[in-house]
This record gives structure tokens, sequence and C-alpha cells, in this order.
């Protein structure tokens, strides 16, 4: 089974900005932000390889609010 991250923002600058970062290196889906998560920007990214951007210091260019990992069902957030 494949992991599936969602990547939330404060704001649609900050989601099209990571999009641009990100979609240079790895496949990435831009998603609507599922409301039982937040309701603070409605764009949310959706990728499979969480470690990759943590090995090569993707995140730190970008502005993240939280994010998610979906198991069964359920987003349980992974990071503040």
């Amino acid at each position: 089974m494949e992991n599936r991250f969602l990547i939330t923002f404060v704001s649609t600058h900050d989601a099209i900005s990571a999009e641009k970062i990100l979609s240079q290196s790895i496949k990435i889906t831009i998603r609507p932000t599922p409301r039982q998560i937040t309701s603070s920007c409605g764009i949310s990214i959706e990728l499979q390889d969480l470690d990759f951007c943590i090995r090569n210091s993707l995140f730190s260019r970008i502005k993240i609010h939280k994010i998610y990992k979906y198991e069964d069902g359920n987003y349980a957030e992974v990071c503040p």
C-alpha cells in the first residue's frame, strides 16, 4: 500500500509557491483541502514520497501549515 501525504497551507499564495518548487523535483497532485482538516486554505498538495522532500531539504523552501498522512480513511497529523 502506498503512502499518501497531504500538505496544507495558510494561504493560496503559499500553496502556489510550494507547487512551483515541489513539482520541479517530485510528482505532486493539487487537490482541495478536506474541510475536516482545516478551512484556512482550500488548496493542498498530495504526494507519496515525503522522505525525498525531507532528504533534499525541499520543505525548507516552502511555507507549510501542517502535513498529514492518509491512513485507514482518516488524516493523521505527522508534522506541525
